[in-house]
Parts: structure tokens; C-alpha cells; sequence
């Protein structure tokens, strides 16, 4: 048996804030007139099953940047081939996705059952627990500048400027080496999630990442391809409108093993400071509280514990020496428009 054919698409608007309802209908044919059952699988996991033609609905409740994956299946579960698009889901108030309590993105560093063999886990409640697990996360990612905060996501749209420009040119003198988008994330670019062009979806096959930083339009031979020159972008108008463009990557770096180490250590001294047992900080420690998990420490080098065996980490991967510092941008150039997401 065949699968299903010319699955079809229609769907509501996918940007907006949270909470936000979409709504998709599908439709697609069985070609042995058997029943079709279109499939939706929401950004966050959840599935609707509905019969072709018929409307899905859902409510995304969490701001995000992630896929929307649409396919259509005939009574014996045969599928047809996916529809992928793209919701683009900011934060309730309309501002960019804020950051976890943690202070990083992706999987977290560990999580508060790590601690179990501290001396004051068992003693400890479960929101102690998460609070100096956060605590000490966040410690150490603002004492290592925030070069470790892991996988990150961000909605990256060009400006305006670039509209009808060419990347490729016919004089040999000439080369565009793409659009650099390291200019708007705070950290290395790992991979390009999706070019999302008047609200569809471009095939990976015409654009490239070069050096973990620019976008690179490419076409087979004999193809012009849909970033070549760059699409227009008309900034008055939503994201994911026809007439604008967007590029989503994730970027970012997995904090190495002895950094993780040595924050799960600065946690349980943490938690030892806070049910009142013996702990290694020194006698500069002049305070702890539970509001936010603050402590004060005696004055010494920014972002130092005083714990030798864990700033000595901290040092080791911390923050680039001042020949290494990012570059600035120039202030009177034409930006882009970033949302960053977890």
C-alpha cells in the first residue's frame, strides 16, 4: 500500500507570545481511498491526530524556536513525507526568553541529586537542594564570563541593509564571504538550525556555515539559489511575514568536567554553610542567606571563593585575557534583530 500524497498545509500564524494557540489544518489523499490521519508533533512533544482536513489546535505555553513537524498517515500507518515549519514563541511580556535561575542554556550542569554525598544533603530540603545547585552554577558561570553557559538557541534577523545585496560576483577580484552572525551571539556558533525565508522553511542544501560564524549562500550548479542575493527584509513587518527573513542557530559551549566538578563542590559548601556545619570557606565569608542564596565574602579577587581547589578551576577556564576579548561592533552600523532562547 501507498503512502499518503500531496500533503497540504495551512496554519495560523506561529509567532507571537506566550501563551499562544495555533492552529494547523492538513489535508493529503490516500491513493487506495482509505481514510488519512494527519499527525502533529508541537514544540514541545506533544502529538494531535486529527482526520484530514480537519483542524489541530494547541496551546504553546513556553517561548521557544523550534519545529512544527506535520505528516499524514493511511489506515496501515503508512507516512507520507513531513511538513516542517517553524514557531517562533517569545516570552509572555514580549521580551526575549529569560535566562534559568541557573543562568545557562540546554541541558544543566547537573542536578541537585549530584549533591548526595554531601554531608548536608540529607539534612537539606528539596528547595535548598535546587537553591545552592543554581546557586553555585550561577557563581561560576558569572566567574568564567559566561563562556560555558552551554547550548544556547537564538532567532537572528538580519538587517535591512543587506536586502538585494549578491554574495557571489561576476568580477574574479571580488568575494563576500557571507553574512556574519557571530556580531549578535555572545558565543561560538555550533550549527544553523533554519533559514526561514517569507515564512518558509529554505532547504540546508543552499547555505553553509563558515568558520562557526557566517552564513555562506550556495547553490548546484545551474541553480540560483533563495539567499543569493539576500532576500528583502522589511522590519515594520512581523517575523516570519512575507518580505522578512530569519536565521536561527544554536551556539555556545558544554562547560568541561572539571568546571562541573568543581561547581557541584562550591554547591555542597554552600548548603553546608547554610544548615550551619563545618564548611571550607574561609573566615572572610561574612554572611548567607536564603533570599536568592547570597554570600558575602571578605574583600579578594573577583569571583573567587577562597577555596584554592575550586578557583584554581575557576581561573583555569575562566575569562579571555584582554588580547583575546571579543571584538566590538560598530555602533553606528545597521543591527540585526536578535531573540535569545534557552
Amino acid at each position: 500500500m501507498a503512502a499518503p500524497t500531496g500533503l497540504t498545509v495551512t496554519a495560523s500564524e506561529i509567532v507571537g507570545a506566550a501563551p499562544f494557540a495555533a492552529s494547523i489544518t492538513a489535508e493529503a489523499t490516500d491513493p487506495d481511498s482509505g481514510p488519512v490521519t494527519i499527525r502533529v508533533q508541537w514544540p514541545d512533544s506533544t502529538v494531535t491526530t486529527v482526520d484530514s482536513g480537519d483542524p489541530a489546535t494547541h496551546t504553546i505555553t513556553d517561548p521557544t524556536v523550534a519545529p512544527i513537524i506535520i505528516t499524514a498517515y493511511d489506515a496501515s500507518m503508512n507516512a507520507s513525507l513531513a511538513t516542517i515549519l517553524t514557531a517562533v514563541i517569545d516570552a509572555p511580556d514580549g521580551l526575549e526568553m529569560m535566562d534559568r535561575a541557573d543562568g545557562t542554556c540546554g541541558t544543566p550542569w547537573f542536578l541537585p541529586g549530584a549533591l548526595s554525598s554531601c554531608p548536608a544533603y540529607n539534612n537539606a530540603s528539596s528547595d535548598d537542594r535546587q537553591l545552592v545547585t543554581d546557586s553555585a552554577i550561577r557563581f561560576v558561570n558569572h566567574a568564567t564570563c559566561y563562556k560555558w553557559r552551554g547550548i544556547c538557541t537564538a532567532l537572528i534577523r538580519p538587517p535591512e541593509n543587506l536586502s538585494g545585496c549578491r554574495v557571489r560576483s561576476t568580477h574574479t577580484n571580488h568575494h563576500d564571504p557571507g553574512y556574519d552572525l557571530s556580531w549578535w551571539v555572545p558565543g561560538p556558533i555550533r550549527k544553523i538550525t533554519d533559514v526561514v525565508v517569507d515564512g518558509e522553511v529554505i532547504d540546508p542544501r543552499f547555505y553553509r556555515l563558515v568558520n562557526n560564524k557566517r552564513i555562506k549562500p550556495q547553490a548546484p550548479v545551474g541553480e540560483d539559489g533563495p539567499l543569493d542575493p539576500w532576500p528583502v527584509q522589511f522590519l515594520d513587518r512581523p517575523i516570519g511575514a512575507v518580505g522578512t527573513w530569519y536565521v536561527v542557530v544554536e551556539w555556545g559551549r558544554v562547560p568541561p568536567p572539571a568546571l562541573v566538578n568543581a561547581t557541584r563542590r562550591l554547591a555542597c559548601e554552600f548548603l553546608k554553610a547554610l544548615y550551619g556545619q563545618d564548611c571550607a570557606f574561609p573566615d572572610g565569608v561574612t554572611s548567607v542567606s536564603r533570599d536568592g542564596m547570597t554570600m558575602s565574602f571578605a574583600p579578594r579577587q573577583p569571583g573567587q571563593t577562597g577555596i584554592p581547589s575550586i578557583d584554581m578551576v575557576i581561573e583555569r577556564f575562566g575569562c579571555d585575557r584582554p588580547h583575546n576579548v571579543r571584538r566590538l561592533a560598530d555602533p553606528a552600523a545597521e543591527k540585526a534583530e536578535v531573540r535569545r532562547y534557552r
